[in-house]
């Protein structure tokens, strides 16, 4: 037994020693991921990687902090993510922003081109790229390396390759890896080198020379199924003809209306011919070309020519040699090594190890061993680069040579560019369209949304259809001002109190303000102004919502007698009323709230290839929205359920048209918030805007319209004269103080008709109105501000009487 219990304890302190050492193993681990390359030649082995963390050993030896730490680099699996509808990269971003948001991350670093890094940012934002990815402004989730290193310890990259690195300068990552574009042949095709300098040709003179040389062969091989690939492409075929390099850009501030403009069809058109030929006019089958295909065609000597990465030549037989594409533009893809703010490691440590693993050292290591190319200034005379040109001379001459075509800076023409992360999902699948339909309009179409969007400018006086929409909406505004006035000059009137003018005031106060709402879809430019207009719109609905919501609520109490003197109290304008400024005032605090703690943004609503729309966004929007929706509809319901309980009395008193005219502004809101997005002409749009107005207009007619027209060919003269020429009013019993005169046994009754009420009354009591002491002591009660109620009460018990005299006479007879 005891030597069982020696051997349990020193199994367990075997088994707690083993588990500290994984930890610490792991704790001394730094995982850096990576995304997989387009050819499988390109992976780099096990054994390759494991010489970067043995160099990195021996360059720490001696370092207290960095002697214990590993480097592990993992390749990320795209066949994890199932969802067959990403390209490639973008399942790699899907894993990285995975990665990046996890509390417990598998990942330190990760390795990224520069078509991610930044590639979200600009001022209007696709809502499309956050409906995939799930997230935005993917930077603030990186650790910020500005107060961690200085300057000097990274002034060996190249300027603008580091530059590309920061980002309101803020330092985000640290330059990792260099490549380019460029095309690769064999060096035993003696025509091909007897070609004039690749510098002096263009893309259709190289076709043609190569057809000359190898009319048996397919002369180019180039992965237009890879989306950068095909934009690469595309962008240095069009370079060929229109130079939209960076001294371009600046001394041309209209450039890029080369792409949408007539002349741009030149182009267009032959780039679709230039990849006709090379296709053998099979152009469905070269758009689903993988980099993989076209590696195996070039090494079947199926193609003359491979288009490829200049890392590639590490891998190449010694009879394979490259050369920059025609007139030596290329485009340039850079990558950065970028730490995730959620690792476990200490910053401080993170920092150190990526510090080393981009110096100049371990880049020209990772050249020399694994092909990369340094990110360090080639035109730079320094000993150990001249090192390097001397064992890599092909890519020395050839990083000097190159006519750099930085792809992200072609497409940031004004503040309203596209994303990048947008144009480089977007964009391909256009010109895809282009060269599979022949439909040039759509592609112009596609490169002109790159840079505007769809704004309607209210400065824009010289468009008729603005001016009338102004007018209309000035003219209209004014309209429900004097409506306004009439409700409170005529607030006594006993056709008006039964819908409680005050609150009508307010309604109509709401539908006016309602009337200015389609300015906020107009030139949606501003944050500060989208938050203008998310106070005021929330205001604009509540201003509606509330006073109606009150209003019905008196009639129902009244109608279903569920109120008593006491109740009617409670029920009387002044408390009301304070009970719809709170509401007011807290929907204004809580959008006050969401104003000052969330992000607001412009998104656009469409994308690149139909139009780009800006509208206004937030942070937690769609729980908000979802959230409205709950509240308003509530409001919504509850104002249905109690006109419907109301029975008869609604109908009387006009109060479906409080349903009518939720409907109809909430039909005609849809219609504008919807259909707008899909309007480009700016005259239909404004339209649209006027019948938004007009609704507004057409609602506040179904509130109060019909009762002030009804008073204007009436005038009221005597309420006093019950037998005179206004004595109509009195059939209606006026509830607006809301105290219902009622029988000494109506407690015994729970009836909701009044009419029942009233012949019971008149049953059981001796006179028309019996009071209990109570109510006769009742200020409201005996507010002679209730006359018109309590003569029409009166003049009801009066003719019911009457009705009563005559069926009983003719009983008789």
């Amino acid at each position: 037994m005891r030597y069982i219990l020696i051997n349990i304890f020193v199994n367990f302190f075997y088994s707690i020693i083993l588990i500290c050492i994984k930890v610490n193993a792991e704790h001394n681990t730094i995982k850096i991921l990576m995304e997989m390359p387009d050819i499988s030649k390109a992976q780099y082995s096990a054994q390759q990687l494991s010489q970067i963390n043995y160099y990195f050993s021996t360059m720490n030896s001696n370092s207290t902090e960095l002697k214990e730490i590993n480097i592990e680099f993992s390749y990320y699996d795209d066949k994890k993510n199932t969802n067959t509808d990403y390209p490639k990269y973008l399942k790699y971003l899907d894993y990285v922003i995975e990665q990046l948001e996890s509390s417990n991350p598998t990942y330190d670093m990760m390795i990224l081109d520069d078509r991610f890094l930044f590639s979200d940012i600009s001022i209007i934002e696709n809502s499309l790229i956050e409906y995939f990815l799930k997230s935005r402004k993917f930077h603030k989730k990186f650790r910020d390396l500005t107060d961690y290193i200085k300057p000097e310890d990274i002034k060996h990259h190249d300027e603008k390759i580091l530059n590309d690195a920061y980002f309101e300068n803020h330092l985000y990552g640290l330059p990792y890896e260099l490549d380019f574009d460029v095309l690769y042949y064999s060096i035993n095709d003696t025509g091909i080198i007897s070609t004039p300098s690749m510098g002096n040709i263009t893309w259709d003179d190289l076709l043609l020379t190569e057809s000359s040389i190898n009319a048996s062969l397919l002369p180019l091989s180039v992965a237009l199924g890879n989306d950068d690939e095909f934009l690469n492409f595309f962008i240095e075929y069009f370079n060929n003809y229109y130079n939209v390099l960076e001294e371009t850009r600046m001394s041309d501030p209209d450039y890029f209306n080369i792409f949408y403009n007539k002349t741009s069809e030149t182009v267009y058109r032959s780039f679709q011919k230039f990849l006709d030929k090379c296709s053998k006019s099979n152009i469905d089958q070269a758009l689903k070309t993988t980099m993989e295909d076209t590696f195996n065609s070039f090494l079947k000597k199926e193609r003359t020519f491979f288009k490829g990465k200049a890392s590639y030549y590490s891998f190449q037989d010694d009879n394979i040699t490259f050369e920059l594409p025609p007139m030596n533009y290329s485009v340039i893809n850079e990558k950065y090594l970028v730490l995730n703010k959620k690792s476990s490691i200490k910053p401080e440590i993170l920092v150190k190890t990526a510090l080393q693993l981009t110096s100049k050292e371990m880049q020209l290591f990772r050249a020399e061993q694994l092909g990369m190319i340094p990110t360090v200034d080639f035109f730079k005379d320094e000993s150990d680069l001249a090192s390097y040109c001397i064992t890599h001379p092909k890519v020395c001459k050839i990083a000097r040579n190159i006519k750099q075509i930085r792809i992200k800076d072609i497409f940031k023409v004004n503040a309203y560019s596209a994303q990048f992360m947008e144009i480089r999902l977007s964009l391909p699948m256009i010109i895809d369209k282009f060269l599979r339909e022949n439909d040039i309009e759509y592609l112009k179409r596609g490169f002109r949304n790159i840079i505007e969007v769809k704004m309607i400018n209210y400065k824009n006086t010289h468009n008729p259809s603005t001016i009338i929409l102004y007018i209309f909406m000035v003219i209209c505004a004014l309209g429900s001002i004097i409506i306004m006035i009439k409700v409170f000059k005529y607030r006594n009137h006993p056709y008006l109190k039964l819908i409680s003018p005050h609150f009508s005031i307010i309604i109509i106060f709401g539908f006016m303000l309602s009337i200015f709402t389609p300015l906020s879809n107009i030139q949606n430019n501003s944050v500060q102004k989208c938050k203008f207009i998310y106070i005021y719109e929330n205001l604009c609905d509540n201003l509606i919502l509330f006073p109606m919501l009150v209003v019905t609520f008196r009639i129902y109490c009244i109608y279903t007698n569920q109120s008593k003197v006491n109740f009617g109290k409670k029920l009387s304008n002044h408390r009301l009323s304070i009970f719809v400024f709170i509401s007011l005032l807290m929907i204004v605090i809580s959008c006050t709230f969401i104003v000052f703690t969330k992000e607001f943004f412009i998104s656009t609503s469409g994308n690149i290839r139909s139009h780009r729309y800006p509208v206004c966004n937030h942070e937690g929007s769609t729980l908000h929205i979802i959230l409205e929706i709950i509240y308003e509809s509530s409001i919504f319901i509850s104002i249905i359920v109690m006109v419907k309980k109301s029975g008869k009395a609604s109908k009387k008193y006009d109060e479906i048209k409080f349903i009518y005219a939720i409907l109809l502004i909430l039909f005609v809101d849809y219609l504008l918030s919807t259909f707008f997005i899909y309007i480009e002409s700016t005259t239909l749009f404004m339209i649209l805007c006027n019948v938004y107005v007009l609704s507004c207009v057409i609602c506040i007619y179904l509130l109060v319209g019909s009762r002030l027209l009804y008073i204007a060919k009436h005038p009221q003269q005597d309420l006093s004269e019950s037998d005179g020429p206004y004595q109509n009013y009195f059939n209606i019993i006026n509830i607006a103080d809301f105290i219902p005169v009622i029988g000494e046994e109506e407690k015994k009754s729970s009836n909701s008709s009044i009419k029942k009420k009233l012949k019971y009354s008149n049953k059981n009591s001796s006179s028309d109105l019996n009071l209990n002491n109570d109510d006769l002591n009742d200020p409201i009660a005996n507010d002679p501000n209730n006359i018109f109620f309590n003569q029409g009460l009166a003049l009801l018990n009066k003719q019911n009487k009457e009705e009563e005299h005559i069926k009983y006479n003719i009983k008789l007879k």
